[in-house]
C-alpha cells in the first residue's frame, strides 16, 4: 500500500504527526505501507531519519504550488500516484483537492482524505487525537498509537557529553520563559554538576536576539548554532536531560526519548503537550505568562528529572 501525506506546519506541529504516521504504518499490512511525506524539504529529512516515513518530497516545488491555483489542469507529481492521498492542506472541496482527485482518477484510483492538523479551542483532547478522530471518520481504521519507543529506529545516540541542553527560544516571545532565569538554572546546574550546558539556537533566536545576548551565551555555556535536524535528533538522544519551553525542538526531544521538562504559558496544555515517555510539564499560572514560573520551582523540576 502507497500512503502520502501533505501538511504544511511548523516543527512542533509536524512532530506531532508521529503517532498519526506510526499509525498509518498499520494499515493494510504494517511494514508493507510505504509512505511518503511532502513538507518542507528539512522536515522531510527528519521524518525518514526517524524511521516514521520512507521518502519525502519537497512542499517548494511548482509541482506542488500549482495545485493550489484554480486551473483546468496542472502537473501530476509522483508522489499523487498512491493508493491513500492524506492532506492536511486542503479542506476536500477547494482547488487543491480537485487536482488530486484528478491525479488520483487518472493513476492509482486511490483515495484522498483531508484533515484539519489544529483542533479547534473547545476540543477536549490532544491534537493527534483530533488528527485521529478525523480520518476515522472518513473510515480510516487506525490503531491508537501514542507512546514512543525509548528511541525512534532512525536515531543514533551521539555521546557528546551533554548532561543539560536546553532551548531558551520559541515561535513566539510570549512562550519564552525569561532569559536570566535559563541562565540561572544554567549556574546551578554548573555548579552542582562541574559541566556547562549546551545552548540550542534556532532561526528565530538567531534572528530576533541582540547580538550582545548572543556573545553572552557564548561565553557561558556550550551553544549549538541552528544545527541540523537529523544531528539535533541524534545528539538530543545522547543528552541525559532537556528544558525548554513550548517549542519545536522541545517536540523533538520528547520524541526522541530524552527526559523532558517543558515550560508552558499561554497555550493550550491538553491539547498542544510533546508526546513522550518521559515529558514533566510545568504550566505558567495566572494568564499563562511564563514570568509567573519561579527559577526554583523549575530547578525543583530539572533535579528530579535527573
Amino acid at each position: 500500500m502507497r500512503i502520502t501525506l501533505v501538511h504544511a506546519g511548523a516543527l512542533g506541529d509536524t512532530i506531532l504527526l508521529l503517532p498519526l504516521l506510526r499509525g498509518l504504518r498499520l494499515l493494510n499490512g504494517g511494514d508493507s505501507a510505504h509512505l511518503t511525506v511532502v513538507m518542507r524539504p528539512a522536515f522531510g529529512r527528519l521524518l525518514v531519519h526517524l524511521g516514521v516515513a520512507d521518502t519525502w518530497a519537497s512542499a517548494e516545488e511548482s509541482q506542488y504550488s500549482t495545485w493550489f491555483g484554480d486551473t483546468g489542469s496542472a502537473p501530476c507529481p509522483d508522489w499523487a500516484s498512491c493508493d491513500l492521498l492524506l492532506s492536511a492542506v486542503s479542506n476536500g472541496q477547494d482547488a487543491w483537492a480537485g487536482h488530486a482527485k484528478a491525479a488520483l482518477a487518472a493513476t492509482t484510483g486511490g483515495r484522498l482524505c483531508c484533515f484539519s492538523p489544529r483542533p479547534p479551542e473547545d476540543f477536549a483532547d490532544h491534537v493527534t487525537a483530533f488528527q485521529r478522530q478525523q480520518l476515522m471518520a472518513q473510515g480510516l481504521r487506525l490503531p491508537e498509537v501514542l507512546a514512543q519507543e525509548e528511541r525512534p529506529v532512525g536515531v543514533e545516540r551521539v555521546r557528546n557529553g551533554a548532561g543539560l541542553v536546553f532551548h531558551p527560544g520559541s515561535g513566539g516571545e510570549v512562550k519564552c520563559w525569561l532569559r536570566e532565569r535559563f541562565l540561572k538554572i544554567v549556574e546551578w546546574w554548573e555548579q552542582e554538576r562541574g559541566e556547562k550546558p549546551v545552548c540550542v539556537l534556532g532561526e528565530a533566536e538567531l534572528e530576533r536576539w541582540p547580538r550582545e545576548v548572543l556573545t553572552r551565551l557564548e561565553a557561558q555555556v556550550r551553544v549549538w548554532r541552528q544545527p541540523d535536524l537529523c544531528e539535533l535528533a541524534d545528539a538530543l538522544a545522547g543528552a541525559e536531560l532537556y528544558l525548554g519551553n513550548d517549542s519545536g525542538i522541545t517536540h523533538l526531544a520528547a520524541a526522541v526519548g530524552v527526559s523532558t521538562v517543558v515550560l508552558f504559558g499561554p497555550s493550550n496544555v491538553r491539547q498542544w503537550r510533546p508526546v513522550g515517555r518521559r515529558v514533566r510539564v510545568l504550566q505558567a499560572g495566572g494568564r499563562g505568562e511564563m514570568g509567573s514560573l519561579t527559577v526554583d520551582e523549575v530547578w525543583v523540576s530539572v533535579s528530579e528529572e535527573r
